[in-house]
């Protein structure tokens, strides 16, 4: 007589098929699918870790981001030394950045430890480890790290990308500290660890521009927008370079790219605003300021002093004027909107009012301009 299987071993022959079939269906392009299937199997077998990281990827992949550090959490707590949900959990904390960077990078570490402790030299572990290290503002640490990995033909490929984030954050650091030079070289040297990503590309044009090479700098922005078209530095300070040439039409464009870029630019809202207005499309700038104003931001009076400006052009005297008041209840002693405001009522011939505004600035003098 033939004995019936148990019902343990029933339920785990049913969710491994459901893991399976996610697999296959993953390969085959049905991302819908894949999630379903790894959903029934995570139902079936819902403390195992498999099914959980599948299904945790597949989250991710979706932008659900809670949701997926639930399931990895689930996956380790199965598995605690397994390189592949350490990897994915780690990656994750750092990513989402909460509550703050310096706690995601401790809860980083605690998620990683295990794993480590158990895999050495476990070759991608590594190279989150120096991950890790460039998120602690120590590249050079991180460089030596994935240098010690050698350079064998199986290895040579991912630690060359990772090597690649280092020299870039490396050349932040130098940058930011004046030492120029050495940025420029670790720049250099992280494209050409990685010559199809973006950002050290945008990086070194950043410098460039800085440096006042502005062919240098717009050859740059160029090469990192062939990589990746929709890379938000690179459009900003390319719409900057142009506007400054006199280009309103390119810099437009590149300002309008880096709102859809990935991650949008907000700051480009407000430059495409003035470089609109400099076109003439006043009605337009004076929106894209109101979205701007609407969506929030660290410089209000900034914002309502170019929108007055907008409105002057525009010929709105009154709106203007609520513009600038609006600026100077932020920030009293703002210069822009004083001496705009002083500009208006002196056209307006309200001369007294006008007075009492350029005494004002008169006696801000000393602060720096905070608009254009």
């Amino acid at each position: 007589m033939r004995s019936r299987p148990r019902s343990g071993d029933l339920v785990r022959s049913l969710w491994r098929a459901e893991l399976s079939r996610g697999r296959d269906l993953a390969l085959a392009g049905d991302a819908e699918g894949a999630r379903a299937a790894y959903a029934r199997a995570q139902a079936m077998a819902p403390t195992e870790a498999e099914p959980a990281f599948a299904l945790g990827r597949c989250e991710e992949q979706r932008g659900r981001s809670d949701e997926a550090d639930r399931l990895y959490r689930v996956a380790l707590a199965a598995r605690p030394e397994w390189p592949l949900a350490a990897i994915a959990l780690t990656r994750l904390v750092i990513a989402r950045g909460q509550p703050n960077a310096i706690a995601a990078i401790a809860e980083a570490r605690r998620v990683l430890a295990p794993a480590r402790a158990a895999h050495p030299a476990h070759l991608l572990l590594t190279i989150v480890e120096a991950e890790l290290l460039v998120e602690e503002g120590r590249p050079d640490a991180a460089k030596e790290l994935l240098r010690s990995l050698g350079s064998d033909a199986d290895s040579a490929p991912v630690v060359a990308l990772a090597l690649s984030r280092a020299e870039n954050a490396a050349g932040i650091a130098l940058s930011d500290e004046g030492r120029h030079d050495e940025a420029l070289f670790a720049f250099k040297r992280a494209c050409d660890l990685d010559p199809r990503w973006a950002p050290p590309r945008a990086n070194l044009g950043a410098l460039w521009q800085r440096l006042g090479k502005r062919k240098q700098a717009l050859d740059q922005y160029q090469l990192a927008l062939g990589i990746d078209p929709t890379h938000g530095l690179a459009c900003f300070n390319r719409g900057m370079l142009l506007r400054d040439e006199g280009d309103l039409d390119g810099a437009a464009r590149s300002f309008a790219a880096a709102l859809t870029a990935d991650p949008p630019l907000p700051a480009a809202r407000i430059e495409l605003a003035l470089t609109l207005s400099d076109r003439g499309e006043h009605a337009r700038a004076i929106e894209l300021l109101e979205e701007a104003l609407r969506a929030g931001n660290d410089q209000p009076a900034v914002l309502w002093t170019n929108l007055g400006v907008a409105c002057v052009r525009a010929g709105n005297d009154a709106r203007a004027e609520e513009a600038f008041q609006a600026a100077l209840t932020c920030r009293p002693d703002h210069l822009a909107a004083l001496r705009n405001l002083a500009h208006l009522y002196g056209r307006l011939g309200r001369l007294v009012e006008a007075a009492a505004m350029l005494r004002r600035a008169e006696g801000n003098s000393g602060a720096p301009p905070a608009s254009k």
